[in-house]
């Protein structure tokens, strides 16, 4: 069987880093994890190298592409309550791979699944009162999740041990007995906390709207694409979510117009660096 596919090389190449970087990970176990890089290689061999599997009948093929899926679907599953965003679209990705040759359609499936996502995602934001009034954003300040590369810079030695001595404290007030009702305390010491919780929460929401907004009014125009980039910049900067930036660009470069081969070059130098980031920080925590 001749697999007959309007994907690129890049595009394959670009699928295989997001598969490395979701399996480096492990979420889904020892087991399953090596399941999903055994069964996604060989998948994405197929389409890379599609004369090697000229005589294969048709049904192993499709059988090793479904079980592919599934071996992601179950990672997913098992650990549903704290599966990462980049792994559902990595999840999307796979099926529109699996599924669809056209490379048109693909491009369409993905701009309406991002589209979809990023606008229910600013909604669910603005219908959430705890996420409106800042008490997310201020959560995620006391606790170190914003601002990791300035914290871990060396810069503001005092507010590093403030940020780890309060997520400490969380991961020991979680092991306790909530029929207790105890409670925990986080110290912001000379963080600017209230300014920052509110401008942060508006960034976030206004630039969330504004990603759907240009997704679906200009889909076909560059400064869409160059709003990607400051969005993902963003996302790199203040929440250090290299593993969905990196998902986020490579949807991006795959969406962005072919006439725009200069954008598209840096698309794909800035994706490899997030990439590269994605693969040591998982690395560093794994080993």
């Amino acid at each position: 069987m001749i697999i007959r596919s309007e994907l690129k090389k890049y595009q394959i190449i670009g699928y295989f880093i997001l598969l490395l970087i979701n399996v480096v990970e492990a979420r889904s176990g020892l087991t399953l994890t090596a399941l999903q890089l055994i069964l996604g290689i060989t998948f994405v061999s197929t389409r890379i190298f599609p004369l090697l599997f000229r005589n294969k009948p048709n049904n192993l093929i499709r059988g090793i592409e479904i079980f592919y899926l599934g071996s992601i679907f179950l990672g997913i599953y098992f650990n549903w309550h704290s599966s990462p965003n980049h792994l559902f679209l990595f999840f999307i990705l796979t099926i529109l791979f699996v599924f669809e040759k056209n490379n048109e359609m693909i491009k369409k499936n993905l701009l309406w699944v991002l589209i979809l996502i990023m606008g229910f995602a600013t909604i669910h934001k603005l219908l959430n009162p705890h996420f409106v009034n800042g008490e997310f954003v201020g959560f995620m300040l006391s606790k170190g999740s914003f601002f990791r590369p300035l914290w871990h810079s060396g810069l503001f030695p005092e507010t590093k041990s403030l940020l780890s001595q309060n997520l400490n404290n969380l991961n020991d007030f979680v092991l306790r007995d909530p029929s207790l009702n105890e409670t925990v305390t986080f110290q912001i010491g000379s963080l600017p906390f209230h300014i920052l919780k509110m401008q942060f929460t508006y960034f976030i929401l206004v630039a969330e709207f504004l990603l759907t907004f240009f997704l679906m009014a200009f889909p076909q125009k560059k400064i869409t694409y160059l709003f990607i980039l400051i969005f993902i910049a963003s996302i790199g900067i203040v929440v250090s979510e290299v593993e969905f930036a990196s998902t986020l660009l490579f949807i991006g470069l795959m969406l962005c117009p072919s006439d725009f081969s200069v954008l598209k070059k840096v698309y794909k130098s800035v994706f490899l660096l997030y990439a590269c980031c994605a693969l040591f920080y998982n690395l560093y925590w794994v080993l």
